[in-house]
């Protein structure tokens, strides 16, 4: 039903996308946390989704993090997310809204999600837009959204190497690049040849 319900969502949101992304840097007097942040608003400019990094001495915490326009719940309320990124598959996270906030939340990385924060941010750099849905756990409220992913690739490299983000990832081998290129072609050819003997009949 989650899934019906989100495709749904696709299906009748409006097409309109606007391409606004602000990034910031700062340190706080007080704790000494760095936090490097990008984030991204819809069409009307009233709901956001984007990417935060806290450095406290030798501690690094990547976070997603959303404001909405709305009040969604109480502070420190789980909150379901949903992102899907151009045509990819929906990706679910367990949020929580701040501790001081009604309409604005995050989903801190662990050894758990990490692996879905990672898909998302891949997805997210190379896609167009995501489309988010956000509700409180009895579904009285929900926010559904659009945020264009244009300049987001070129906003988001700072917070992202601020948490090591691009510290492991291995750059593709040459012969791995070409080993991929001849699957593709093969793949290629193999519908052709199906289309050809389908065709017959």
């Amino acid at each position: 039903m989650k899934g019906f319900a989100f495709s749904l969502l696709l299906f009748i949101y409006p097409c309109v996308s606007y391409a606004d992304w602000d990034k910031t840097n700062n340190t706080d007097t007080i704790t000494n946390v760095h936090t490097l942040s990008v984030t991204g608003t819809d069409y009307y400019q009233n709901n956001s989704v984007g990417l935060r990094c806290d450095i406290s001495g030798n501690v690094k915490r990547l976070m997603v993090t959303y404001s909405l326009e709305k009040v969604i719940n109480v502070p420190n309320s789980e909150v379901d997310f949903y992102l899907k990124v151009d045509e990819n598959d929906v990706i679910y996270l367990e949020s929580k809204l701040y501790s001081n906030s009604y309409d604005s939340g995050y989903v801190r990385s662990d050894d758990y999600n990490s692996k879905y924060i990672t898909k998302l941010i891949k997805q997210m750099i190379s896609g167009n837009f995501v489309v988010i849905k956000v509700k409180n756990k009895d579904s009285s409220e929900v926010i559904d959204y659009k945020v264009d992913l244009k300049n987001f690739t070129n906003f988001s490299k700072d917070t992202l190497s601020a948490c090591d983000y691009y510290k492991n990832k291995k750059k593709i081998t040459v012969e791995d690049k070409n080993r991929l290129n001849d699957i593709d072609k093969n793949i290629d050819r193999l519908k052709s040849e199906k289309e050809s003997i389908l065709s017959k009949y």
